[in-house]
């Protein structure tokens, strides 16, 4: 039987200012969960991302997030413009015009945003290390919030992430913590409120 074809309107996986690691996210857990209808497959699927950024194992061309320049100046502090200057005074023939797309990739610092966005050529070779926290908060965890809110409800997902950043990820779906209150597809009779204990894992995934 023909299962069809996914079509994507308004999400970040088909958008071009995210980068690709936000897409490959989103595409392998809609894979999971409309395709095989396993959304314990689809959280698994975005534990392994989240795994693969905070160990540092996601390449600078994923991470890489592009915006059109569509004028010289802006009314706030951008962070294509800010970095487009830079690039200006370092090598002016490598400058952007109007109308290009300028790559950039976050990197860590006490600057704000817009200083922080560096060449991603420029910062491999230089050996700039990546702000993590920045593309797990900003590129992962905000766009996946409103997708997995409605499907597991919101206390589960806040709760995966919470998780997520302390690098404890359990298995979430037999979790035996005391705080675990049962996703909305597995159980749809029980609502956030009403917390119970489901059966013990065995082993954690790692």
């Amino acid at each position: 039987m023909d299962k069809g074809k996914v079509s994507y309107s308004g999400l970040e996986v088909v958008r071009r200012d995210n980068c690709s690691l936000l897409k490959q996210v989103q595409t392998d857990f809609f894979k999971h969960l409309l395709e095989d209808i396993d959304p314990n497959a689809a959280a698994q699927s975005l534990m392994e991302h989240i795994k693969r950024l905070m160990s540092g194992n996601v390449s600078f061309e994923d991470l890489t997030i592009s915006k059109n320049l569509s004028k010289l100046t802006y009314a706030g502090n951008q962070v294509h413009v800010s970095l487009n200057e830079r690039i200006r005074a370092r090598t002016p023939a490598l400058a952007y015009k109007v109308g290009e797309r300028i790559p950039f990739v976050v990197i860590t610092g006490r600057g704000q945003l817009y200083e922080r966005g560096e060449d991603p050529v420029y910062a491999r070779e230089n050996c700039y290390p990546i702000d993590r926290e920045y593309y797990f908060e900003k590129q992962i965890k905000g766009p996946m919030m409103r997708l997995m809110t409605p499907l597991y409800g919101c206390a589960n997902a806040r709760l995966f992430f919470e998780r997520a950043r302390s690098g404890s990820i359990h298995n979430h779906f037999k979790s035996d913590r005391e705080d675990w209150i049962p996703p909305l597809l597995s159980d749809k009779t029980t609502t956030t409120t009403n917390k119970r204990k489901a059966v013990p894992q065995t082993s954690d995934l790692y």
